[in-house]
């Protein structure tokens, strides 16, 4: 029968007419198929095939007694009527429909069945065709039920999925994993731009990626970050696939992002270990290698400023005086710092057997409270810090400080200060440089037995006991001669078993070759030589890895006297470096498996159930499915990688076999969790050890849920278990590591407190107690409150009530109240903990005594004004000569012009235009005289509206006569339309005139064609003083060095090195800058840059 209606047995009267319609009629009756052929008044059956009989269970005969309707117990005979109506009225050539077909024993199946009328039988009869549905309606719940698991399998997948429109970008669809990542309800997620969920410093990359995807490319293995709802970052790994129509048409990409922000943090902690694991190393190296101090020390200082991330510092020793034992500060190297000494330069003060370092005993000082309390100084607003002692004169203004002290064996040999880090200072700092600080505690204590003892064999034996290295030497030949005890310690070896070249034989054969290759090379061209290798240690009958350092020693005659050596071990190292080569080795592979996997299982999921299962058994894991009595229906072949048995060892087995598999310490754990949750009709996840057939331990992270009927009876059990082993242990050392620093804050010497999401204290360190005289339960109670000064009482606390009302950060300085009822400056800050919502949920803060700070403010303002003048008399000795030509040529006018008034015959007639002249050139020398009085006059540092244009004016009148004699010619383009701006204005004269006496000094004298140019100009929001010159230029490596104190090109006649050093400060003062660009040879152009508005006004004001 086709669609059209028709059929061979259309025309049954003519077809009884030929002589093989009975041969047709047997063919009917003798069909597998169920055909029914009844009367059409009647509905008596006339003729079934024996495929009805067979599904029905009656005989021919039997049913040829039936009608449709003993079959069908759904209808009656009008509603049967009524469904054939359509067949007499010939509006259709046949009727289809499903129902429900009762056999003999009452069972029931579902079949569809059409019907033809055909009229021109005698009588007219109904054919009906039936078809059995019972099996097809069985693939479609199995199908159901594979897309059902299929969909748990999607939402419940610990990477990220999402379908993403390739024209809009938008989201269409995303897994369950991907909302809950992102912190978004998937109502929020879908429909929008999929670029507005990354970070904004990624969003143009992943733009331009993706636009090239489209374009066809791909997208595989590219590293983003996701922002949260709440703003926390996210790394993640991205890889995508395109879904294409029947014509080959771009539907959408299906893509998947893999966080590993995890993992991220494991390789930046890590790195941060090894870089501080290799500046310990360098240390050792330099201090074996160097003889002079002042490098080593130098040296160690560069190194612990780059891990810092210090703008300058310096390191010393802690030495004590003979007279009395007290403690002083000998400082061995200093970086961008200028030390005049406490009363100017002082040869006293130098070290007496030294004259290269220099010693401070005023300990009233920020780097004198590290010396007092051997404990680390924070301080991150020194100006205001009461612990301050002032700076010396011409040093560079502090921003942030953090002191910390250098021990050894417990005592305090040096300290480090460290100046100007971008973000300011904490503790962590300073517990993060302990490996370094304690590499060099030792170097110092060796330095100063050295300077005790001075005997060079004695110092080669100090050096060995100060670092933690073995320390060996050899002959000209590479022939050992001496070691330190712990190589035998290290090694196993007993001296003299490693004398001579017997040492060499410990090293692993595959790496003797290249290590004796190295060192044939050093020898032959007298240099140092460094290798890593395995090196064997007979006493555990192991290899360790070692590192190996080594310098020549030559003789007068430049031939190798012997060689020094260190070796450290480095094994946990290079055994981590592996570690982590082999888990990123591991997530590729496992981003690359899982992408393939995935685009395998999307296109599979549309045909049939045998996709899902190939989809499953490429997972990184094992998928499982069990019935309600725990018998393994399926297992996915990641049950090999995962165990190392196949799944045939578990399928149509009880899942028991699975869980012995788990250590007994575990199992029991394991069991109440799962059976507690499938009880309570809940998911479970769930992590636990495991035992492979190799009898390796791995740790397996399992996700499971119960399938239940209806009546919510336990139907089945299915789940995913993987291999978290890595997870696990990175999480394990990141507790560790948070534990460690936890207690490193207890026992840190700083007011540490923290509180719960009301304000309530719950914490504070023993520095607090014992510092400011509060217990745990006094802050309970707001005994802090009560301490406050009375006139700060209210203010104070009122906007601690407010920040913990809208979840705000707290910073604040004000007076606490001891015991005793003096007063003291504290400064508060406090930062809101937030969860994974973004909710409050407490505080953290530190409390920092600043009482010195503030009194120190003052002091630093008075040396600051008293530095400016003197530099303006410094200036004011270089103008003298041409303020003295100024003065004599108008005298000389003024003379002459009297002199022609005595001898002229006219006097009576016409004596005015000779006096004219003598008053104005009488007023020319007042007016320079004047200028000069106010140049030499203290400044009033008083911001004033000041006209830039006229301060340059009146600088050319004091310098001309310099400029004549050097023969150079002043080019000026001043900007008649130049505003005026609020500055201190003796202070913009010191810094031109500055620049001018540069210019000059940086062309030669008398030399033919020496040109500076001056001009103005100004923008939106400064205002630009530009002096450039055609001399020498500066050189580039001493670009970074020009504002730097005491820094100068010129001979130490003709420069102090502070005049470009003030100058940058005063216009730093001014919010503006300082510009310089300059080309050896061709000359140098500075640029000063100064607002048009008032410095520190508010925002909205104008000049």
């Amino acid at each position: 029968m086709n669609d059209k209606g028709s059929a061979p047995f259309l025309h049954l009267p003519e077809l009884r007419a030929r002589r093989w319609d009975r041969l047709l009629i047997k063919t009917l009756e003798a069909s597998y198929n169920e055909v029914y052929v009844f009367d059409a008044s009647t509905f008596q059956f006339t003729l079934v095939s024996q495929g009805a009989c067979r599904n029905l269970g009656y005989s021919q005969q039997e049913l040829c007694e039936l009608s449709p309707l003993d079959l069908k117990p759904n209808f009656t005979l009008q509603n049967f009527k009524d469904l054939l109506e359509p067949l007499s009225d010939a509006k259709t050539p046949f009727v289809s429909f499903q129902t429900i077909h009762q056999r003999e024993d009452g069972t029931t199946y579902p079949v569809e069945v059409r019907v033809q009328l055909v009229k021109e039988h005698s009588p007219p009869v109904y054919i009906a065709i039936i078809q059995d549905l019972t099996e097809k309606f069985s693939l479609t719940g199995a199908v159901r039920d594979v897309q059902d698991r299929y969909r748990d399998l999607y939402e419940n997948a610990p990477d990220l999925f999402a379908t993403v429109d390739t024209k809009t970008a938008t989201i269409l669809t995303c897994n369950r994993t991907f909302a809950n990542g992102l912190g978004y309800s998937k109502d929020e997620i879908l429909g929008r731009d999929i670029f507005s969920f990354y970070h904004e410093n990624c969003r143009k990359e992943a733009r331009s990626i993706f636009d090239s995807y489209v374009r066809g490319g791909v997208i595989q293995n590219v590293e983003l970050q996701f922002q949260k709802k709440n703003g926390a970052i996210i790394d993640v790994i991205l890889n995508a696939s395109t879904a294409y129509d029947d014509n080959g048409k771009m539907l959408y990409s299906r893509a998947v992002w893999r966080d590993v922000t995890d993992l991220k943090v494991v390789e930046q902690r890590l790195k941060y270990k090894t870089d501080l694991l290799q500046t310990v190393q360098n240390i050792q190296s330099q201090f074996i290698s160097e003889d002079n101090p002042k490098f080593i020390f130098s040296e160690i200082l560069s190194q612990i400023q780059r891990l810092s991330e210090s703008e300058f510092g310096f390191l010393g020793v802690i030495n004590r005086n003979p007279a009395n034992q007290q403690p002083y500060l000998k400082v061995l190297s200093y970086t961008h710092v200028l030390y005049l000494g406490e009363n100017g330069p002082n040869e006293n003060q130098l070290d007496p057997e030294s004259d290269e370092f220099m010693e401070f005993h005023n300990l009233d000082t920020l780097f004198g409270r590290v010396i007092v309390t051997q404990s680390p100084v924070v301080s991150n607003d020194p100006k205001n810090d009461p612990r301050s002692g002032g700076l010396p004169l011409g040093h560079i203004p502090l921003e942030a400080f953090l002191g910390i002290p250098i021990f050894h064996s417990g005592e305090m040999v040096g300290m480090v200060a460290l100046a100007n880090r971008i973000g300011g200072y904490d503790k962590s700092i300073a517990d993060n440089l302990q490996p370094v600080l304690g590499a060099c505690g030792g170097i110092i204590q060796r330095y100063n037995a050295e300077i005790a003892l001075q005997a060079s064999n004695e110092r080669r034996r100090c050096l060995v006991d100060a670092i933690a290295s073995i320390v060996w030497s050899a002959n000209e030949k590479m022939e050992l001669t001496a070691s330190q005890k712990s190589w035998e310690e290290y090694t196993g070896q007993n001296w003299p078993e490693p004398q001579g070249r017997g040492w060499l034989e410990m090293f692993h054969s595959e790496s003797r070759k290249r290590i004796i290759k190295v060192m044939e090379i050093a020898l032959q061209k007298r240099q140092a030589f460094e290798f890593e290798a395995p090196l064997w240690n007979k006493d555990k009958a192991e290899y360790r890895f070692a590192y190996f350092r080594a310098i020549p020693r030559l003789s007068g005659n430049e031939k190798i006297r012997e060689w020094v050596g260190v070796i450290n071990d480095v094994h946990d190292k290079v055994h981590a470096d592996k570690e982590l080569a082999r888990y990123r080795e591991d997530l590729e592979e496992q981003v690359h498996l899982r992408t393939r996997q995935i685009e395998a299982t999307q296109k599979e999921l549309q045909t049939s159930q045998r996709t899902l299962f190939s989809f499953i058994n490429n997972l990184k894991g094992m998928v499982y499915r069990l019935d309600s009595e725990g018998i393994v229906l399926f297992v996915s072949d990641g049950c090999f990688e995962l165990t190392g048995y196949n799944a045939a060892d578990f399928e149509k087995k009880s899942f028991r076999s699975f869980r012995n598999l788990i250590p007994l310490e575990d199992r029991h754990r394991v069991d109440q969790e799962i059976d507690f949750a499938l009880k309570h009709h809940k998911p479970f996840i769930i992590d636990y050890r495991i035992l492979t057939s190799e009898g390796n331990q791995k740790w397996a992270l399992e996700q499971g849920w119960g399938v239940y009927d209806k009546e919510g009876r336990l139907e089945a059990v299915e789940g995913f278990v993987t291999d978290c082993t890595a997870e696990r242990t990175a999480q394990e050392s990141l507790r560790v590591s948070e534990k460690l620093f936890q207690t490193l804050a207890d026992n840190a010497p700083a007011g540490i407190w923290r509180t719960d999401r009301k304000g309530d204290y719950i914490y504070i360190n023993s520095f607090y107690a014992r510092n400011f005289g509060l217990s745990l339960g006094e802050m309970k109670q707001g005994g802090w409150v009560r301490r406050l000064a009375p006139e700060e009482r209210d203010a104070v606390h009122a906007k601690w009530l407010r920040a913990v009302k809208y979840g705000l950060p707290f910073r604040e300085e004000y007076r606490l109240l001891d015991k005793g009822g003096r007063a003291f400056w504290v400064y508060a800050q406090a930062t809101p903990e937030k969860n994974a919502l973004g909710v409050t949920t407490g505080y953290v803060g530190t409390v920092t005594d600043i009482t010195e700070l503030k009194l120190a403010e003052q002091t630093i303002k008075m040396v600051n004004a008293k530095l400016l003048h003197n530099e303006k008399l410094s200036a004011l000795g270089k103008l003298t000569g041409s303020i003295a030509h100024e003065f004599n040529n108008p005298i000389y006018g003024v003379l002459n012009l009297l002199e022609q008034t005595l001898e002229s015959d006219q006097l009576r007639n016409e004596p005015k235009e000779f006096l004219e002249i003598a008053i104005k050139e009488c007023n020319r020398m007042a007016e320079l005289i004047r200028k000069l009085q106010n140049f030499y006059k203290p400044s009033a540092e008083e911001k004033r509206l000041t006209q830039v244009n006229q301060i340059i004016d009146d600088i050319l009148v004091l310098t001309k006569q310099q400029l004549a004699e050097r023969n150079i010619r002043l080019e000026k383009n001043l900007l008649p339309s130049l505003p005026a701006i609020y500055v201190v204005q003796d202070q913009i004269e010191q810094v031109i005139l500055n620049m001018l006496q540069n210019a000059m000094d940086a062309i030669s004298e008398n030399a033919a064609g020496g040109v500076i140019q001056i001009s103005t100009d100004f923008d939106d929001a400064f205002l630009d003083v530009k002096i450039g010159d055609n001399g020498s230029g500066i050189a580039p490596e001493k670009m970074n060095m020009i504002f730097d104190p005491f820094f100068s090109t010129k001979s130490a006649v003709k420069g102090t090195g502070l005049g470009l050093s003030i100058s940058h400060g005063i216009i730093k003062d001014h919010g503006g800058e300082i510009l310089c660009e300059s080309f050896p040879g061709s000359g140098t152009e500075f640029t000063i840059r100064i607002p048009l508005y008032e410095y520190g006004a508010k925002q909205g004001e104008s000049n």
